[in-house]
């Protein structure tokens, strides 16, 4: 099997986060499941739990990340 460098995690964790403020921005927390933001993302819910716990776990990190909030000013989350 092939290995998976750092930095593509890393990217890849990026993209999920963004993704999930996205969907989340659009349909509000309690509509958005973890299917709808690996739709957005182009990957299957399970390889979504190969960086976050659940969809709490995601939204910990979307509320800390500095990069999202900078990019979306003038979007909440519903």
């Amino acid at each position: 099997m092939p290995k998976v460098v750092p930095e593509y995690k890393e990217e890849a964790r990026r993209k999920i986060i963004a993704a999930g403020w996205d969907v989340m921005s659009r349909k509000g927390y309690c509509a958005t499941t973890l299917d709808d933001i690996a739709a957005q993302v182009g990957v299957t819910k399970s390889a979504l739990y190969l960086y976050f716990r659940n969809k709490d776990d995601l939204v910990g990190e979307i509320v800390t990340d500095d990069d999202v909030l900078g990019l979306t000013s003038g979007r909440t989350l519903n």
